[in-house]
């Protein structure tokens, strides 16, 4: 399975969607786990700032996300973000791996 720890709007994507509250040692994930297919493959989503985007970067519970990943199953996750950066050659619109 795959993950995807990014916005609230991904979900969207997702066909047939199922959502999963996860337990963890660490404590509460930023939110339920949403699980459906894009294509032939089964995803994995978490919000990461929660659902409505309430949770401040500093404050995600990342052992707790990536924890309630893995015990749904995920082998590989995909961490997409948008932010600014400080480099001139790293303009709006590029995209960075």
């Amino acid at each position: 399975m795959i993950g995807v720890f990014g916005g609230s709007g991904f979900s969207e994507l997702l066909d047939d969607v199922t959502e999963r509250t996860v337990d963890t040692p660490f404590g509460s994930p930023s939110g339920p786990v949403h699980i459906g297919s894009i294509g032939d493959h089964e995803v994995a989503f978490l919000a990461r700032h929660g659902p409505g985007h309430v949770i401040p970067p500093h404050r995600i519970n990342f052992r707790a996300n990536l924890w309630a990943l893995k015990a749904l199953g995920v082998t590989r996750i995909f961490g997409p973000c948008a932010c600014g950066s400080l480099r001139a050659e790293i303009a709006p619109t590029h995209f960075v791996v």
